[in-house]
């Protein structure tokens, strides 16, 4: 005897005017005929807030490294808060494998 199988929940959709960035993204939509300013329907993209609060922490950590060292594009973090230059990126991963080596470096990009 089958079961039935119950129906996916299907996500909420918001209204999305679209951009030159979604179509550079998503070429289907300008084979569909979307274009530039077009309103189309996508899901809704929920959020972790601990991961949201998870980047604002770190660019606050990074403020100051920021301001000392303009220049630099690239952080590397290790997962004991140790930040690298971008220079130094094989000294952050070789200082990671000796505090877990089952672990990467956070790389926060400057913008």
């Amino acid at each position: 005897m089958s079961k039935a199988s119950k129906p996916k929940p299907q996500p909420k959709m918001v209204k999305h005017i679209v951009t030159q960035e979604d179509l550079d993204n998503n070429p289907d939509l300008a084979t569909k005929g979307v274009k530039i300013g077009d309103e189309i329907e996508v899901p809704e993209v929920v959020t972790d807030n601990k991961q949201s609060e998870k980047v604002e922490a770190l660019k606050e950590k990074m403020q100051p490294y920021l301001k000392a060292y303009p220049n630099n594009k690239k952080f590397f973090i290790a997962s004991d808060g140790q930040v690298f230059l971008e220079a130094n990126e094989d000294s952050a991963k070789e200082h990671q494998k000796f505090i877990d080596n089952n672990v990467e470096v956070d790389v926060f990009e400057a913008k």
